[in-house]
């Protein structure tokens, strides 16, 4: 028989949870997205301060390996100063060597607590019983980095609560110049609001003048340089961004790679229908920002350097999941074959 796939709560429904008549006494937030975990936390912490009567029954916890889980439960459950109720919020539960005696607090929790975590990871061991129990307890949530679809949706809907206006070419178009961080999205929306009037049109001028970057560089600055062919310029943003990136930087960079390659292959066949630019831009499922810079990578258009260039994100990729080279080698062997 197969195995049936345990549901876990989304993120995005922790409004209901957080209705007088629906409130949970633990909410355990987890994933990649540390942007909507934040917010989750803000959300939890505003809604449930009406109960809270004494700033002494606030308490914020940044966990380590070494912390006492036996003090924490007696933490949750000791009496409030007040007569209300008490809101503890504990940070990288994940760091935690010993969970076991936080089993029986999760089994039956304090009537007087409110206890928010939060954990970072993308996936949950299920083998584990504090797990178990969490999903028994209808606790858990979690926050799972959105597709690129969702993230452009995501970007329309946050657009609108700033009372401004972005159609989702512009919204892709935007995340192509400000990366897929939604910390940024949101940083540079908010830039936006500040000199835009009310339901203002963000256009992709309006973008390409005003949309700026944290970082020294990020990866559409890499592939600009591969589009011209600079190798060296392109190794220097790719060693930069693996060092101010973390784990997740050399996956993202090839994956930008591929889908840089797929785009000049779909304009290689939609170049023939001679269609009107935006239109062809919407067939090939990208924004026009992303469609114009891979237009100008006429060198792949040769066969033989587009066949090497997909065997060297194919090679990129298996090197990722299963050598011991160091990403810089492999960022660097790829490069290097792309624009030769």
């Amino acid at each position: 028989m197969a195995k049936e796939d345990i549901a876990i709560e989304s993120i995005y429904n922790i409004n209901k949870y957080l209705k007088k008549e629906n409130l949970l006494p633990v909410y355990f937030l987890f994933g990649e997205d540390e942007f909507t975990i934040s917010n989750a936390v803000s959300l939890i912490k505003k809604t449930l301060s009406e109960f809270i009567l004494s700033d002494f029954d606030m308490e914020d916890i940044e966990l380590q390996k070494s912390s006492d889980i036996n003090q924490i439960v007696d933490l949750a459950y000791s009496f409030p100063f007040s007569g209300g109720k008490k809101l503890i919020t504990l940070k990288n539960f994940e760091l935690l060597n010993d969970k076991k005696n936080f089993i029986e607090y999760i089994q039956n929790p304090s009537e007087f607590t409110f206890l928010v975590i939060t954990q970072k990871g993308k996936k949950i061991d299920m083998r584990e019983k504090l797990n178990k129990v969490l999903i028994e307890k209808k606790y858990l949530f979690e926050a799972r980095d959105l597709n690129r679809n969702e993230l452009t949706s995501w970007t329309v809907s946050r657009a609108a609560k700033l009372n401004l206006k972005i159609n989702r070419q512009n919204a892709e178009s935007l995340i192509d110049f400000v990366g897929e961080d939604k910390s940024l999205l949101e940083m540079n929306l908010t830039k936006f609001s500040s000199f835009l009037s009310e339901n203002q049109e963000i256009t992709i001028e309006l973008i390409e003048n005003l949309a700026s970057f944290t970082k020294e560089y990020n990866v559409f600055n890499l592939l600009d340089a591969i589009i011209v062919r600079d190798k060296a310029k392109a190794l220097e943003i790719a060693y930069s961004l693996l060092d101010k990136g973390d784990e997740r930087t050399i996956s993202n960079i090839v994956g930008l790679l591929i889908r840089f390659i797929s785009t000049v292959v779909k304009i290689i066949d939609i170049s023939t229908q001679k269609l009107p630019f935006m239109e062809a831009a919407k067939i090939a499922g990208v924004s026009p920002y992303f469609y114009k810079n891979c237009e100008k990578a006429v060198y792949l258009r040769n066969e033989e350097k587009m066949r090497n260039a997909i065997k060297a994100l194919l090679e990129a990729d298996i090197s990722i999941k299963s050598t011991p080279l160091d990403n810089k080698s492999i960022l660097s062997i790829l490069i290097s074959k792309i624009v030769q």
